[in-house]
């Protein structure tokens, strides 16, 4: 995965703040596994459906809270900052 995105707040005093565009909202899905069972895959030369996306942002935004869930992703390059915006409420570790 890469590196966080720099938001406003860690930008130099000196230079510009630039904020993101919103992403498009996508249509929300329901996955087809229940409590303790996620399986998700990231392949872009696949459709957009069931547990497979096209980025692995659009994963990360699908994961189950509480998980655990496993993402699978086909080799490739990926040009893409990915946010994670909260952690497994179950998670007894930040590993």
């Amino acid at each position: 995965m890469t590196a966080p995105t720099k938001t406003a707040a860690s930008a130099p005093a000196d230079k510009a703040s630039v904020v993101p565009a919103p992403r498009p909202t996508r249509a929300s899905r329901t996955l087809p596994f229940g409590p303790g069972t996620c399986a998700l895959t990231v392949d872009p030369g696949q459709p957009e459906a069931g547990t497979n996306y096209q980025t692995i942002q659009h994963a990360v935004d699908a994961l189950p809270n509480p998980g655990p869930c496993t993402v699978t992703v086909k080799a490739g390059t990926y040009h893409e900052d990915v946010e994670i915006k909260s952690k497994n409420s179950l998670a007894t570790t930040e590993a």
